[in-house]
C-alpha cells in the first residue's frame, strides 16, 4: 500500500514497483441520467426512493433547453444586427428597416427544438446483480412517482442503480399522448400552427381556431400528412420497378422478333421513349395527401372527424375561378368556371382531343383530390362529358399510348394520380 511507511522503504536494484489502478466503482451512488436537468452521481442513503433522486419535475428541465431558448433569441438579436448594418450601408427602403419574417415553418422548427418533451409514463433503473453479475431493468411510471407521489411507483433504490428518464423522442409514447403540431393555412380566420389537444380531431381543432372565413372553398380543403407521403412514395416506387421489369421483358420478347432493321430502330425509338416516362414518373413526387370525400357543396360540418397526426398541415384555399384542361388538347388553359359547363364543354373550348389522344382514358381530378375516369362511367356513373366540374377541377385527356408507345402497364393513369397522391403538377408526364 501507498501509506508513509511503505513509501519510506528503500528500493534495491532490479525491484519492480507496480501501481494499479483504482476501480472505477462507486460504491455508494445512485446515477441519475438522460433527460434531466444535471446529469450526476449522487449519494445513496439507506431507504432511497425515486422522490428523493428527482424531488419536483424542475429537474426534468434540461440545461440545452435553456441554451436552445437562448440561442433562438441570440441568433434573432445577430440577424436583426446584421440587417440594420446592412440597411444603413446603402440605405432602408423608404427609411424603414426590413424585418425577415417568421414564417411558420420556422415557427415549426423553434417549438420542435424548445420542446423535448419528458415520456411521463416511462423511466427505467438500471440495477446489477451481485449474485450472477446480471443487469435488471426495472422500469416506472414517472408521473405517477414525480407528478402524482404514488407510492407505488416511488420505488426503492439501491446503491450502483442508475436511473434513466427518456424524452418522447427517445421512446415513443402512446399516440394519445404524443406532442401533435398541425399548420393551418388559407381560409381560417386565425391562420397558424396549432398545438393540437389529446383526441382532438380536425373538425375540432379547427373549430378551436376560429372557424373559416366566408371565403372558404371547403371542396378543395387539403389534408398533407407525412406518413401517407411516405407510403404512397413506397407505393409509386414498388410499382415503377414492377412497370420496368415488365418493359424490359417485353423488349427482350419483341427483339426477338424483329426481323428488319426497321423493326430494329423502332423498337429501340420506343425503349427510349419507354425510358423517358418512367424516368418523368420517378422524378414525381407525392404529396401525401388524404382525400377526404366531401359533398360538392361541403361546409365546415361535411369535414370528417379524422384524427391528427404530428406534422399535418390543413389547407383550406379561397373558392377558385377557373377548371383546367390539360393534356393531348388542341389548347391547354384554363377557363372561367360556370356552373352550368360540363366536361364536354370545357374540352370543346380547349379545342377538342387531339388525334393522338386516348378519349376513352380522359378523367378528372377533382378539387378534393379524388378522381374520375371515364372508364368508370357507364350506368352507375353517368357519363364523364355530362359531368359538371367543380371549379379548381381538371380536366386531363392522355396521349394514346397504344399508338405512340408500348406502355400497357401506366395505362389507367386516373388511378396512378389517385393511388400515388400526385396531384394535378404531375400531368406532365403525360407530354
Amino acid at each position: 500500500s501507498l501509506d508513509t511507511q511503505s513509501l519510506a522503504r528503500a528500493a534495491k536494484d532490479g525491484d519492480l514497483v507496480t501501481v494499479l489502478a483504482i476501480s472505477p466503482k462507486f460504491e455508494n451512488a445512485v446515477t441519475l441520467r438522460g433527460n434531466v436537468a444535471q446529469a450526476l452521481r449522487y449519494p445513496y442513503r439507506e431507504g432511497m426512493k425515486i422522490r428523493d433522486l428527482i424531488p419536483d419535475k424542475e429537474a426534468l428541465i434540461t440545461r440545452d433547453y435553456y441554451l436552445r431558448k437562448n440561442l433562438t433569441v441570440q441568433l434573432e438579436t445577430r440577424e436583426r444586427s446584421r440587417r440594420d448594418s446592412a440597411d444603413t450601408q446603402r440605405g432602408s427602403a423608404n427609411g424603414v428597416p426590413q424585418r425577415e419574417a417568421v414564417t411558420e415553418a420556422r415557427l415549426l422548427d423553434d417549438i420542435r427544438n424548445l420542446a423535448e418533451e419528458i415520456n411521463w409514463d416511462y423511466a427505467v433503473i438500471e440495477r446489477l446483480n451481485e449474485t450472477d453479475l446480471s443487469t435488471t431493468l426495472i422500469p416506472f411510471n414517472l408521473g405517477k412517482a414525480v407528478l402524482e407521489n404514488d407510492p407505488a411507483q416511488n420505488l426503492v433504490l439501491k446503491p450502483g442503480d442508475v436511473v434513466t428518464v427518456f424524452s418522447k423522442r427517445d421512446v415513443g409514447a402512446p399516440v394519445g399522448r404524443r406532442s401533435v403540431v398541425v399548420h393551418l393555412d388559407g381560409e381560417f380566420n386565425h391562420s397558424g400552427v396549432y398545438q393540437a389537444k389529446p383526441g382532438e380531431t380536425l373538425r375540432q381543432l379547427i373549430a378551436r381556431a376560429g372557424g373559416l372565413t366566408p371565403q372558404a372553398y371547403v371542396f378543395g380543403t387539403e389534408l398533407t400528412r407525412e406518413s401517407t407521403k411516405k407510403q404512397q412514395e413506397e407505393r409509386l416506387a414498388r410499382a415503377l420497378d414492377q412497370v420496368e421489369r415488365e418493359l424490359q421483358q417485353a423488349s427482350v420478347r419483341r427483339a426477338q422478333s424483329a426481323l428488319t432493321p426497321e423493326d430494329a430502330a423502332a423498337l429501340k425509338s420506343e425503349q427510349e421513349a419507354q425510358r423517358g416516362l418512367v424516368a418523368r414518373m420517378r422524378a414525381l413526387k407525392p404529396t401525401g395527401r388524404i382525400v377526404l370525400e366531401l359533398p360538392e357543396q361541403a361546409r365546415l360540418a361535411d369535414l370528417p372527424d379524422i384524427s391528427l397526426e404530428d406534422g399535418d398541415r390543413v389547407l383550406v384555399p379561397s373558392t377558385p375561378s377557373m377548371v383546367s384542361v390539360f393534356g393531348s388538347v388542341y389548347n391547354e388553359s384554363s377557363f372561367v368556371y360556370r356552373p352550368a359547363k360540363s366536361v364536354d364543354d370545357y374540352l370543346a373550348q380547349a379545342g377538342g382531343p387531339r388525334r393522338e389522344a386516348d378519349e376513352r382514358s380522359t378523367f378528372v381530378i377533382r378539387a378534393d383530390g379524388s378522381v374520375v375516369s371515364r372508364r368508370q362511367s357507364g350506368i352507375f356513373f353517368g357519363s364523364l362529358g355530362s359531368l359538371s366540374p367543380m371549379p379548381g377541377d381538371a380536366i386531363v385527356v392522355p396521349e394514346d399510348f397504344e399508338r405512340t408507345t408500348w406502355v400497357r402497364t401506366l395505362k389507367d393513369w386516373s388511378q396512378i394520380f389517385y393511388q400515388f397522391g400526385l396531384g394535378a403538377a404531375a400531368i406532365q408526364v403525360l407530354k
